[in-house]
């Protein structure tokens, strides 16, 4: 082998590994579905701490919400058809994927009265 063709070869090899990173930043390397746990508490059907939250999560990532409240309701998260009863006293935990981007808003509903904003739900692109 002369010194020209193993020039040539090392030239080769090294622009072949530079269009491999190249494809692959490219394509870009999604993180993998970060989970989250949000605690909610309700006290005398106000927000625990007063005002409102927000919880932001990206697309795909597992979500749980865990709700505890001294009065019975439902919490409500209409984009994502949900809608689960919340027990005096005892911790709900509701599960999903966030698979709808947007800011939905998170409520919880008591029978009889009007709802309660809890916070927004924003779900960003991956």
């Amino acid at each position: 082998m002369t010194w020209v063709t193993a020039r040539a070869r090392v030239w080769f090899i090294l622009g072949g590994v530079m269009l491999l990173m190249a494809a692959f930043v490219a394509c870009g390397s999604s993180a993998p579905p970060q989970p989250h746990t949000f605690q909610i508490q309700i006290r005398n059907a106000q927000v625990a701490g007063g005002g409102t939250h927000t919880f932001t999560v990206k697309q795909g990532d597992p979500v749980t919400f865990e709700v505890n409240s001294d009065t019975g309701g439902t919490l409500n998260i209409d984009a994502y058809k949900i809608a689960y009863p919340v027990t005096v006293g005892q911790t709900t935990t509701v599960a999903l994927t966030a698979h709808s981007t947007g800011s939905f808003p998170v409520e919880f509903g008591v029978t009889g009265a009007d709802e309660l904003e809890i916070g927004r739900f924003n779900v960003e692109p991956k």
